[in-house]
């Protein structure tokens, strides 16, 4: 059809002769009903027209000719003349178009010619027989091409002649039924033609033509058409619309609407999705694993499968026009994308559509809930399908409460699988607007606790009773100071103090900031001990209970109801360890509690789950920290007002800093960020004397940066070794007090001269004419003791300074004679420095490690603490540290140990850098649910709490915290970005220089100012003196250890500790008991005829100190720069009445309860954050004294209480009460035994 004519397409003729005498031959049927098809042999065009001459005997046309034509006159007809015409001419529209011929064309014949013999029979029908002569090779006629438009003039007149319109052609060509809706059979080459148009084989495709006829306007209707009205129709059908614009874009709405609500019908189907992941019992449902910040990007996928033409028109709508800005450079939309908007506009149509399509509008419900938006927000949002209804949002919580309490079930009874366990105490304040009788304002307590999955879990590190053997040695009752030197990596703490030094060079120089991940690569592989693996913790959440910790029963009742929780029952629990931790109160409760159930005896496993042997108590690391930092600041801070540059006080005022309100507990995050900006600064200016410049940051800039004079990180640090020996170490501060040939060899150097005559005189205006405190010679051991410090307390100045007055110097009492003071060689402002920056290196450590999840640093960080805590008025917490190095270190396998320290972190988000504290992430959980609690105003234990807020709490932190990104905007971590501090730097890099902080002055010390004290030295001295033997001779007395194979008791153990000392509590731990050190100076006979002298107990170094400590000089030191009190004649004037104990008040409920009433939501009555128990703060001057009177010496040590009195100190601990101490101080712990 689209070819060249027949006849013209090839040079030879006779190849093309078949399909023009079949074309026809077709013809001729059609017109005049011909029964069949007679061959054409010869007919000769002339002119364009046919040739129908010959009628004589064998004539093609005659009756007898071959193509069997009876009567010739049908040749002669106006429609075979037409069509022979147009055949001959090439416009036959059986044959493809071509121009008319100017000149005859002789068709050869394609066939033998007939037998000339043969018969003409005229008048017959049959044309007579061809002549066998052959015909001349005719000539090549001109082609005429003809046009589109002619072409289609020509198939208009053949339509116009059959009474045809375009639209019965097309409607012929195209129908697939017809009108009785019965498919059409087309015929080969109909079916052909059709498909090859539709397939898009042809040079013009089907959507052109639909496309011409939709931009035409003769098929726009006028406005007063009537369907004008009916374009992009949704109702009108579009098959009886006539125009065919709107025909065609009613029809593509319609078909669009039909296929939108096909795909949203598939889109709502349970399995695709948006009804959750879980399994349920009608289907798919929700579990938290759906909601979260990936739940707005699961929905999009699913709708971008499901719905994508829904999806697709609604991001075009919400899509902006792009415009360019001033530069010319297309604007991208960052507010408001129309990806996440389409999303949700969908969403909520699909959940209209169903409830059940719920998944984004139900995390949007949550989210809500979570947020505790008001009612009215619940209701407009479930109206416009935004979200669900509030009691919806109650009912599937309720249900994913239900399954986690199932997971959490499955985990506590699952063999292969381990948890730990912390808890803590939950309290919120509340307030009637409305009082009446029995409507009274009240404080709501009750325990909340999580529980964290374990990691690398072994089954061996759970394995009770190996615990209980390993309890059973008691190996604690060998433990010596030594031994607890021996435990700690020194040289590890060495290596990354040098690292720190480095590290806060680098952080604070521009310059250096190339080597930022040199220096993080180093803390990764030389400075780390024990990393764990970066991996999300999973965490649940436990009911809460309305029990006081405080309480000894409630806190049993507590316990029994977690231990419910995670499926472990009286009569049904499985029997392997149980790690359970919290803060001091809780770990010491917890202690105290195991103790006194160990008196059922029997060895049943009931017996076992009542005495609770499966809980493993551990103390937590974070409020371990706070409770350092407070006694940090509550030794180093000395006052606002302060004249010595050496005390936080005197920095912080410099950079605008508050002073903390209360010394013993300090606010966590505003001190910690003091207390590091001043120890940055401080070890900047030693770096800055080491390179003896004026200003450390000009110095780089100034230098060449070309590799000649660019330091290395190797270079740095060895620099940084020196630094720390020099400023940071215990012996420095040795050197420093001493003065003399030990400061020129430590290495300083040497500042101006320090007027001491005018120091002496602002000291004395500056304290009203107080005895201003006195320098000791290098050296010696002095006897009056006559340095003194405020009391240590600065909140309670005024109690302690009239205390101080009473007790030591009267008001109207003489100055001592300064003629016979010894000159004081040393310079006590650096020593102070030096021992700040010891201790906050510490503290600068563990923080660090903690985040990068290095629990080994953390750990050996801990064990550093015990010695500090124990030189603080933080007593409690060396207790509790001991407590955990015993069970960690002497009691625990080592399986147990390594699993232990490796899950002692958690990682909520699982990201690197992202490790936090157990009991600091409870704490988060803790502020969840007392949000909660003060919107509803309901109890611990109600429905609210327990079933609905408490189980999801933990994903409430999640949900709003992660919410956001997955939207595209960055985590909410509940806090602001913390601002630089080059400010602060600089003007305290200055500040140093100009008073010369860190430059040895002979004799500077300022009279006014609180004297740090050495809490490692003291710590050191207070457990050889008597404290360690204490803690031993209360914890293993108090434990009621099982009885060994010889079945000794623990009253057996303790003897065995004692045996060979003069005083029945004192251990054999002991260097040496009082008794045997007559023959010392300073002893009862040395003593006996002149003054008394105030001596110390003789001490072995212990192995293991850091390089460079001389253990004599340091504990000497420490007790030299003791302050004391001092009355006339020299001596101290505190007497053993002044030293008992009040008594463990504190273990009673009502102390408890009022305790736990701190409207911060703490519980630190026993110095957990607060720092120390009632009787030891009334007593707070007690640990400044360490001189031991031969009085006291002689005294016998009490055997009626846990006590054990030394120097200056009496030692009680009630963490360690035997069950009949118990009993007695604690009416509730009657009743347990009873029970």
């Amino acid at each position: 059809m689209d070819g060249s004519h027949p006849i013209r397409s090839q040079g030879n003729s006779h190849s093309q002769s078949p399909s023009i005498r079949a074309s026809f031959d077709e013809s001729i049927l059609r017109d005049h009903h011909l029964s069949e098809p007679s061959p054409f042999f010869g007919l000769s065009v002339h002119g364009g027209i046919p040739d129908f001459e010959s009628t004589t005997a064998g004539g093609p046309f005659s009756p007898g000719g071959p193509l069997g034509i009876r009567d010739p006159s049908l040749f002669a007809t106006p429609s075979c003349q037409a069509r022979l015409t147009g055949f001959a001419t090439g416009t036959n529209d059986l044959l493809s178009p071509g121009p008319p011929a100017a000149h005859s064309i002789h068709i050869l014949q394609p066939y033998p010619q007939a037998d000339p013999s043969q018969t003409a029979r005229n008048g017959t029908g049959r044309l007579p027989a061809l002549s066998q002569e052959p015909l001349p090779v005719p000539i090549k006629s001109r082609r005429v091409r003809r046009t589109p438009e002619d072409k289609v003039a020509h198939i208009l007149a053949e339509l116009r002649r059959m009474h045809w319109t375009i639209g019965h052609l097309l409607y012929y060509l195209f129908r697939t039924h017809d009108q009785q809706n019965r498919p059409i059979q087309r015929s080969e080459s109909h079916g052909s033609v059709v498909g090859n148009f539709l397939s898009g084989n042809t040079t013009h495709k089907a959507v052109e033509i639909v496309d011409f006829w939709l931009r035409d306007t003769a098929g726009r209707p006028r406005r007063d058409d009537p369907e004008y009205s009916s374009m992009y129709s949704f109702t009108a059908p579009y098959l009886t619309l006539k125009r065919a614009r709107v025909a065609l874009t009613s029809m593509c709405v319609q078909l669009c609407s039909k296929e939108m609500c096909r795909e949203q019908k598939a889109a709502v189907r349970g399995p695709n999705g948006l009804h959750g992941s879980a399994a349920g019992r009608r289907g798919k449902e929700l579990c938290w694993e759906d909601i979260g910040s990936k739940t707005v990007e699961t929905v999009e996928g699913i709708l971008k499968v499901q719905q994508p033409i829904a999806l697709h028109l609604l991001t075009q709508l919400a899509t902006p026009a792009p415009y360019k800005n001033e530069t010319g450079v297309v604007v991208q939309r960052k507010s408001r994308p129309p990806g996440i908007v389409a999303t949700e506009v969908l969403s909520t149509v699909n959940f209209s559509h169903t409830k059940f399509a719920r998944l984004l509008p139900a995390a949007r419900a949550i989210l809500f809930f979570a947020c505790g938006v008001q009612r009215v927000v619940f209701d407009y949002s479930s109206r416009t399908g935004q979200s669900q209804s509030w009691h919806a949002t109650f009912n599937l919580l309720v249900r994913l409460a239900k399954q986690e309490a199932i997971a959490l079930r499955q985990l506590g009874r699952d063999l292969l699988r381990w948890f730990i366990f912390r808890f803590d105490n939950v309290q919120q304040h509340h307030k009637q607007y409305e009082r009446r009788i029995g409507r009274e304002n009240s404080m709501k307590i009750g325990m909340a606790a999580t529980v964290a999955e374990v990691f690398d879990f072994e089954p061996e590190a759970a394995d009770l009773d190996d615990h209980l053997r390993r309890v059973e040695k008691n190996e604690r009752k060998h433990l010596s100071v030594e031994k607890l030197i021996g435990m700690v990596d020194w040289e590890h703490s060495e290596l990354v103090a040098e690292l720190h030094w480095v590290q806060v060079l680098i952080d604070h120089v521009p310059c250096l900031s190339h080597l930022k991940p040199e220096m993080a690569e180093l803390f990764r592989t030389v400075g780390a001990k024990l990393v764990v693996p970066v991996r999300k913790t999973k965490i649940y959440a436990l009911p809460t209970v309305a029990k006081n910790e405080a309480v000894t029963t409630e806190l049993r009742d507590g316990l029994v109801e977690f231990l419910r929780a995670v499926g472990q029952e009286e009569g049904d629990h499985t029997r392997r360890l149980i790690p359970v931790g919290g803060d001091g109160l809780s770990f010491e409760k917890l202690v105290q509690l195991k103790n006194l159930l160990s008196f059922h005896r029997d060895d049943t496993e009931d017996s076992e789950f009542q005495r609770l042997d499966m809980i493993w108590p551990f103390l937590e690391i974070w409020h371990t920290i706070w409770t350092y930092l407070s006694a940090v600041f509550e030794t180093h801070f000395g006052g606002s007002l302060t004249r010595d540059p050496s005390t936080i006080g005197h920095s912080a005022t410099q950079i605008n800093q508050k002073a903390p309100p209360n010394l013993k507990k300090v606010d966590y995050y505003s001190s910690l960020y003091v207390a590091m900006v001043v120890l940055d600064a401080r070890m900047l200016d030693c770096w800055r004397i080491h390179f003896n410049c004026d200003d450390i940051f000009t110095m780089f800039e100034s230098r060449p940066q070309d590799s000649d004079h660019v330091m290395t990180v190797d270079e740095l640090r060895a620099i940084a070794r020196t630094l720390n020996q020099r400023y940071a170490s215990q012996a420095a501060w040795t050197d420093a007090m001493e003065g003399g040939h030990a400061a020129r060899d430590a290495g300083w150097t040497p500042g101006s001269r320090w007027d001491r005559d005018s120091e002496r005189t602002q000291g004395s205006t500056a304290s009203h004419g107080a005895a201003r405190p006195a320098e000791s010679s290098a050296g010696a051991i002095r006897t009056d003791l006559e340095d003194t410090e405020p009391n240590e307390a600065a909140s309670d100045s005024d109690s302690g300074s009239e205390a101080t007055q009473e007790s030591h110097v009267s008001a109207n009492a003489s100055p001592p004679d300064r003629t016979q003071e010894p000159l004081f060689l040393g310079d006590r402002t650096l020593a102070q420095s030096i021992l700040f920056m010891s201790d906050a290196l510490v503290l600068r450590d563990i923080s660090q490690a903690v985040r990068e999840g290095d629990i080994g640093r953390v750990w050996n960080d801990m064990k550093t603490l015990m010695f500090r805590f124990s030189g603080s008025t933080h007593s409690k917490y060396c207790t509790y540290l001991l407590e955990m190095m015993c069970q960690l270190e002497l009691e625990s396998s080592p399986t147990l140990h390594e699993v232990f320290l490796r899950n002692w972190l958690v990682n909520p988000s699982g990201e690197p850098g992202r490790n936090v504290e157990g009991d600091l992430f409870q704490e988060h959980v803790n502020l969840e649910l007392e949000e909660g609690i003060s919107r509803k105003n309901a109890e611990w234990d109600s429905p609210y709490i327990r079933d609905v807020h408490a189980p999801n709490a933990i994903h409430f932190v999640e949900l709003k915290n992660a919410w956001t990104t997955g939207v595209g905007l960055t985590e909410r971590y509940g806090y602001h970005p913390e601002p630089h501090s080059r400010p602060e730097i600089r003007i305290l890099h200055r500040t140093y220089r100009e008073v010369e902080l860190h430059r040895f002055r002979e004799g500077r010390s300022y009279g006014n100012s609180t004297h740090a004290r050495n809490m490692m030295a003291r710590g050191i001295q207070k457990l050889y003196a008597g404290k360690l033997d204490a803690f031993i001779s209360n914890s293993t007395r108090a434990r009621a250890v099982r009885v060994t194979a010889q079945h000794s008791s623990p009253q057996d153990d303790l003897a065995d500790s004692t045996e060979g000392a003069t005083c029945d509590t004192v251990p054999a731990s002991s260097p040496e008991p009082p008794s045997a050190q007559a023959s010392l100076p300073g002893s009862f006979d040395a003593l006996s005829d002149g003054e008394p002298e105030h001596t110390l107990l003789p001490i072995p170094p212990p192995a293991g100190l850091p390089h460079g400590v001389d253990f004599d000089d340091m504990l000497r030191q420490a007790l030299e720069d003791t302050d004391s009190s001092q009355s006339g004649d020299g001596r101290s004037t505190l007497s053993l009445s002044d030293r008992e104990s009040s008594g463990p008040s504190w273990c009673s409920g009502a102390s408890a309860r009022q305790r736990t009433s701190d409207s911060n939501g703490h519980d630190e009555g026993d110095s957990c954050i607060a720092g120390k128990s009632d009787n030891e703060s009334s007593n707070g001057d007690l640990d400044e004294h360490w001189r031991v009177r031969p009085e006291e010496l002689s005294a016998p040590y009490p055997d009626s209480e846990d006590s054990y009195t030394v120097a200056e100190d009496t030692y009680t601990d009630d963490m360690y009460l035997s069950g009949e101490e118990l009993m007695d101080s604690d009416e509730d712990s009657s009743t347990i035994i009873k029970e």
